[in-house]
């Protein structure tokens, strides 16, 4: 969970509100700015499954890369060093990844799945105004 206000369904449904009546011209400073982006963040997460769904996703794709650069160091008589850096990279990267998806708190999943529909739709609603004014 961030260290400011945690999603709740209330916090959304304000946030939502702001959103909606600020449009594309919303204020970065504004106080609900930093808790649009956390909503933006949980929301994307909950979009593709979830917590659960991405770290295994996360896991699944880490365990695929690592097989196929520990496949490329043995086809070498001497794997660069590269290739080991590579594999550090990738698997900090993930363990990172893994990380944030853990600091959503399960409340905060679950409110914005029960908010889904109604942060879809402002979505729907900020997309569609600005292709009318492309």
């Amino acid at each position: 969970m961030t260290g400011a206000t945690p999603l709740s369904t209330a916090v959304i449904h304000q946030v939502l509100q702001w959103r909606q009546t600020a449009g594309q011209s919303a204020d970065t400073a504004h106080p609900y700015w930093p808790l649009y982006g956390r909503l933006m963040e949980v929301y994307c997460v909950v979009k593709l499954g979830g917590v659960s769904a991405q770290v295994r996703a996360a896991q699944a794709m880490l365990s695929q890369e690592r097989q196929t650069l520990m496949a490329q160091m043995g086809e070498l008589t001497q794997p660069s060093g590269l290739l080991h850096q590579e594999l550090r990279d990738l698997e900090q990267s993930v363990d990172w990844r893994i990380q944030e998806l853990r600091k959503i708190h399960p409340s905060e999943e679950q409110a914005v799945r029960q908010c889904f529909d109604a942060i879809a739709a402002l979505l729907d609603d900020l997309t569609d105004g600005s292709e009318a004014r492309s």
